[in-house]
């Protein structure tokens, strides 16, 4: 991931950062399973206190692997939910 320096609040043009994490119910899982999550992370401006980005530290983590969505379009073709010729995505978000 492309690191980001912040260097001005834009609220207030302050200067100084902190970051901080939200995780539990603030957590962001994938869209397809609970079973992936990840920390919402905060960068916060020490002279104004506004939340001036949020962001996900490993964004791949909510990705689906390739053979995860082989497996969910062959069973999906078995129960005849998805074309035959549909054909299986190398690696898709969700």
């Amino acid at each position: 991931m492309k690191r980001v320096r912040m260097t001005k609040c834009r609220f207030c043009g302050g200067t100084e950062f902190i970051t901080g994490y939200q995780n539990f119910y603030g957590a962001v899982y994938s869209a397809d399973s609970m079973l992936r999550s990840t920390s919402l992370y905060h960068t916060i401006c020490r002279d104004c206190g506004s939340v001036v980005r949020t962001f996900v530290k490993d964004p791949e983590k909510l990705v689906k692997k390739t053979k995860d969505v082989q497996k969910e379009n062959h069973k999906c073709q078995e129960r005849g939910k998805l074309p035959k010729s549909s054909p299986c995505s190398g690696t898709r978000l969700i």
